[in-house]
Formats: C-alpha cells, sequence, structure tokens
C-alpha cells in the first residue's frame, strides 16, 4: 500500500510540474507576445528605410560612373536655387555633389536644427523659410509626411531625392 501511495504521489507531483510548465509556458508566450514584440516593428521599419537609402545610393552610384549628374536633371527642370530637407547622410551627400556646379544650396531644413554641422545655413521646419525654385526631400521615408508641409510653408515644387535620381 505504501508503494501504491508513493506512485500517486509521484504522479501527482509530476501532474503538478507539468501544469507549472505550461502554465508558465503560457505566460511567458503571452508576454513575449504583449510586450517582446514592440520593438520589432520599429526594427524592420528602420531596416526597410536602410535598404530604401541603399538603393537609392547604388542607384545614384551608377548615375555617376555612367556620367550623368543630378545637376543636369534639376537644371532641366528650372531649379537654380533649392533647399534640401533632411541633413543627414543622403542630404549632405546631395550638397557635396551640388557645390561645384550652377544650382545653388540655398538652406537645408533639419529637426536637429543647430546640431547640425554643415556647410550650408540649417533651419528647422517651423522657421521662416526663405523662397527657393525647389525643395528637395533627401529623407525619402518621410516624403509622404513632410510634403504637404512643405508645399503649405513654401510657394514652389517638393520633389523627392528618390525621384530625382530615378528620372535623372
Amino acid at each position: 500500500m505504501e508503494k501504491n501511495e508513493g506512485r500517486q504521489k509521484k504522479l501527482k507531483n509530476s501532474q503538478i510540474y507539468i501544469l507549472l510548465s505550461v502554465l508558465t509556458g503560457i505566460f511567458g508566450f503571452a508576454f513575449g507576445c504583449k510586450f517582446g514584440n514592440r520593438k520589432q516593428p520599429y526594427n524592420i521599419q528602420i531596416a526597410e528605410k536602410n535598404r530604401t537609402q541603399f538603393i537609392l545610393l547604388n542607384q545614384w552610384m551608377k548615375l555617376k560612373q555612367m556620367g550623368i549628374s543630378l545637376t543636369d536633371y534639376l537644371s532641366e527642370k528650372g531649379y537654380r536655387k533649392i533647399a534640401v530637407y533632411g541633413m543627414s547622410y543622403l542630404g549632405e551627400r546631395l550638397v557635396t555633389e551640388l557645390q561645384s556646379s550652377d544650382i545653388e544650396v540655398a538652406y537645408g531644413i533639419d529637426e536637429r536644427g543647430v546640431e547640425i554641422v554643415s556647410d550650408v545655413k540649417i533651419y528647422l521646419l517651423q522657421d521662416d523659410l526663405p523662397s527657393v525654385d525647389a525643395v528637395i526631400v533627401s529623407e525619402t521615408a518621410y516624403f509622404k509626411d513632410v510634403e504637404p508641409i512643405l508645399k503649405e510653408r513654401l510657394c514652389c515644387p517638393v520633389v523627392s531625392l528618390e525621384e530625382v535620381v530615378y528620372e535623372a
């Protein structure tokens, strides 16, 4: 009889351990779904932005290798004096490319403002922006968000750098 009670006790303990394991697994899964997944969409968004910028830079490099300059496209459109929205990597590359051309980069626009070291004056979006022939948005991931704001603030075309590179 003691053997039978011992087996029942072991079986009961095993069932308790299994139940606790299952509950722990369910809790861990639920917790992971609720809180662990928060970073993933942001990381995916950043990865997609970086992929888009890489592809854009690759196309830009192809144009340079074929002897095609973005200056030609901007001149054909009649853009002689421009502003660049987004003064990170792509914006700085655009400013550098246009420095030795007949296209004047009048200023840059960036939310980081005075933190940016650049060859051009930097304005915040809410500042009074001097008139230009066009604004080139280098932050292509945010183009749809910033285009209507820029069009409202300035009476000129607002063009994505992506459009400039792929139509040049």
